[in-house]
């Protein structure tokens, strides 16, 4: 919201994340301006920031549970991602939790659960930083991931 509504910074933006049986990644991606991908860039370490110093509202926490409630389900309508949604619980966790029981561990997460994996992974040892466009100048946004 801060990057693209607010600043007007981004075509779009989005986040996604990746869990594998080992490790995972937590990658976000926003299509700038090449004349505003520095401010952008602060903008989104801001935003990241934040969630390791601030508490996030409960509003917004229940606003994600919701939607990952309903995307889940839209998702769940066809055979192969019911597939999906299960055996990647048996690869990940060797558990497998049907919607409802998957919902409920999703509606006991708290703030401070958040807070707790936010300072674990926004750390700068932890940061990685990928462009695409004309830019040179490694070490000017090398310093921009110190969060």
């Amino acid at each position: 919201t801060e990057v693209r509504e607010h600043r007007g910074l981004a075509y779009y933006i989005r986040a996604n994340n990746v869990s594998l049986t080992d490790s995972g990644y937590l990658i976000s991606n926003a299509g700038v301006d090449n004349k505003r991908v520095e401010d952008a860039i602060k903008v989104i370490l801001d935003e990241f920031k934040k969630t390791k110093e601030q508490k996030i509202p409960e509003k917004e926490i229940q606003k994600a549970k919701d939607h990952i409630r309903g995307a889940t389900l839209l998702s769940l309508e066809s055979s192969d991602e019911v597939a999906s949604f299960l055996g990647g619980q048996e690869v990940l966790k060797k558990e497998i939790l049907l919607p409802e029981e998957f919902f409920k561990k999703i509606e006991k997460i708290t703030a401070a659960d958040l807070q707790r994996v936010a300072r674990e992974i926004f750390r700068p040892e932890k940061l990685n930083l990928a462009l695409i466009g004309p830019f040179k100048e490694k070490e000017r946004f090398e310093k921009l991931l110190k969060i």
